[in-house]
């Protein structure tokens, strides 16, 4: 079954994408760690998730994350390491292309493709570590979401329901270099600490850190709303998020809470035909040597009206020297500097 099905068309049960192409998997307690493990040379058509890394945490090790009793450096010492995936295709997954889990460090993906995913093209989930995303081309992901108790997909409708080609949640010194971002649905490369969403499901657990310390280096963005977007939640309405971090700020049945994305790097990158190129909302950006052609509203955007209404407004934006688009195409607002 090689082509999707039109949104609102049920797939038969015999028709139905399988789930994961390739997952790799490691159960908490293993005696030996898994890792340099590689998946090459593939095409993967038409499944809900091209590729799933995840360290399977037990219930009683995720207990123990929500009241703060086990050092998340400590599993990541433990989670598998140095997965690779390179010179393969991964097109129109229904979920997500490649979904990296919680703890994961050293994840290659390079040389490859992911195109047509329903949600992000990567998704890089928090507490992961390192991830070196390299020759990678991102297009056309993020337009569709699916259900699998119906089997069918639907239209991501709302911009605020379109996904990006890279979602950083909550994790950080990765490397995103030399990269295509065409066509995405709502982005190329969005940075952001999950609230820790649907907090009272036993599964979720908080998220201790940032978006912090990634590297965005020599990509080129097309065709997209936002290039890239440094805490991408900061000033979002997350009231049906259930967020169980605390509040920042609340306006009538709006919730906002603080979005963390601090000390990343976006340097040598060619932005073209996006509607704004680099949107900041968190502290201590490094921005230089990039190109702005054909930019809609604004070369580089900084600033969050949440983060001035709490009294902390973004600080220490470090803007060297690019290549603008237009004149008066660096905005700082809402008392960013």
């Amino acid at each position: 079954e090689l082509n999707r099905h039109r949104f609102g068309d049920s797939y038969t049960a015999a028709q139905a994408p399988k789930n994961t192409a390739f997952q790799i998997v490691a159960a908490e307690g293993e005696a030996t760690r898994l890792q340099n493990v590689t998946v090459s040379n593939c095409q993967i058509v038409n499944y809900i998730h091209g590729a799933d890394v995840n360290y399977a945490l037990t219930s009683t090790t995720i207990k123990n994350l929500k009241q703060g009793l086990v050092s998340e450096d400590l599993l990541r010492s433990k989670a598998p390491t140095n997965i690779k995936v390179t010179n393969s295709k991964i097109i129109n997954a229904h979920g997500s292309g490649v979904y990296i889990y919680r703890y994961i460090t050293n994840f290659q993906l390079v040389d490859s493709s992911i195109k047509g995913a329903g949600g992000p093209g990567l998704y890089l989930d928090a507490g992961t570590r390192s991830a070196t995303i390299k020759n990678v081309t991102f297009e056309g992901n993020g337009f569709s979401s699916y259900d699998d108790t119906t089997r069918t997909r639907a239209a991501r409708r709302s911009d605020d329901a379109k996904r990006e080609a890279i979602a950083v949640d909550a994790s950080g010194q990765h490397l995103i270099s030399s990269n295509l971002f065409k066509d995405n649905g709502d982005g190329g490369v969005y940075l952001y600490k999950n609230c820790w969403e649907n907090y009272t499901q036993t599964n979720e657990w908080p998220r201790l850190d940032g978006a912090n310390n990634n590297k965005i280096e020599n990509n080129t963005f097309f065709n997209e709303t936002v290039g890239v977007w440094i805490a991408e939640r900061a000033d979002r309405d997350l009231a049906d998020f259930a967020c169980g971090d605390p509040l920042a700020l609340q306006e009538g049945s709006k919730k906002y809470y603080r979005d963390y994305a601090t000390g990343n790097i976006i340097t040598n990158n060619k932005f073209d035909l996006t509607t704004t190129a680099i949107k900041v909302m968190d502290d201590n950006s490094i921005i230089e040597k990039n190109t702005f052609s054909r930019i809609e509203k604004y070369d580089i955007d900084v600033g969050s009206r949440v983060r001035l209404s709490i009294g902390d407004a973004v600080s220490n934006t470090n803007i060297g020297s690019n290549t603008l688009s237009k004149v008066n195409s660096v905005r700082f607002q809402y008392g960013a500097q």
